[in-house]
């Protein structure tokens, strides 16, 4: 394994990723080398790999268990598309692990 910046996520799922586990990536553009790397170090650990990308997909992609396209070339709508998706996860999560919401 790299310990260039290409590998700072990768190594984070390295030392603490498991089977079972849940990794989601985030790319605008789909060619962050370092989400790549990540996706494809959780596929080895035995994890589920989500990524969220703009409208081409990328890499990522075709690495990925599921892959969240938002159908925009527009970063700013790329990026606000993820944070929604995000906030719909964590709702979601809450939901059913029965976390009373204020």
């Amino acid at each position: 394994m790299t310990t260039g910046y290409e590998a700072i996520f990768a190594r984070q799922i390295e030392a603490l990723g498991k089977a079972g586990d849940v990794v989601v990536g985030l790319t605008t553009s789909g060619n962050s080398q370092n989400v790549c790397l990540a996706i494809q170090c959780a596929r080895v650990l035995g994890a589920f790999t989500v990524c969220m990308t703009g409208e081409g997909g990328g890499k990522p992609a075709s690495l990925a268990d599921a892959c969240l396209r938002v159908p925009s070339r527009d970063t700013a709508r790329i990026q606000e598309c993820h944070i929604l998706f995000g906030h719909a996860l964590c709702d979601r999560v809450e939901s059913e692990l029965c976390i009373d919401n204020p």
